[in-house]
């Protein structure tokens, strides 16, 4: 049996299967769609979506250098302190704006699998961002008493570090920590 260009083979099944495949040749990270018991039974390719926040060798302190003013360049140093106390790791880049600590593996029901950093934060815009999961009570109860930010679904947003009560922000940082560490391993 041979694929054609558009990945069509014919096939004499009579279901519908969705599975993950490794090694496809000339194909990377691809899944299978059987389409079974159609007129025009088929095999389609789709690509998985490749995640491009990896860990890379780029410096921090260039990153730093080149993004933050004076104010900002200090509040990422002191960022960069309650991290690592938190941590016990030094920073690392993922993907060009991420300094991130420490990393996890996580793997979704869709079969989606990868690796991100425990916790990090970012320059964007006019912005901090440090990644939190904030779920749950404690977490919720601890974000109203942080200071002045807006929150995405894991991006708290801040101007200056001057907004936040910084034995918050640690405690926020350590609890999403621990988060990730019980749902993820």
């Amino acid at each position: 049996m041979e694929c054609t260009a558009s990945g069509r083979y014919d096939l004499p099944f009579a279901d519908l299967i969705t599975y993950p495949v490794a090694n496809v040749p000339g194909r990377s990270r691809r899944l299978i769609l059987l389409s079974l018991g159609a007129q025009d039974p088929t095999i389609t390719y789709h690509s998985m979506a490749e995640n491009k926040t990896k860990p890379s060798d780029a410096s921090v302190a260039e990153y730093i250098a080149s993004r933050a003013n004076e104010q900002r360049r200090s509040d990422c140093l002191e960022l960069m302190a309650l991290f690592k106390k938190v941590t016990g790791q030094s920073p690392k880049m993922w993907g060009p704006s991420i300094v991130g600590y420490d990393s996890y593996r996580y793997s979704y029901e869709s079969g989606r699998t990868g690796e991100a950093p425990l916790a990090g934060f970012a320059i964007r815009g006019r912005e901090l961002v440090v990644y939190l999961s904030v779920e749950g009570g404690r977490q919720k109860s601890l974000l109203s008493k942080v200071g002045r930010h807006r929150m995405g679904k894991v991006c708290l947003y801040f101007r200056q570090l001057a907004d936040l009560d910084k034995s918050v922000l640690e405690q926020l940082v350590i609890g999403s920590i621990a988060e990730m560490r019980r749902r993820y391993g």
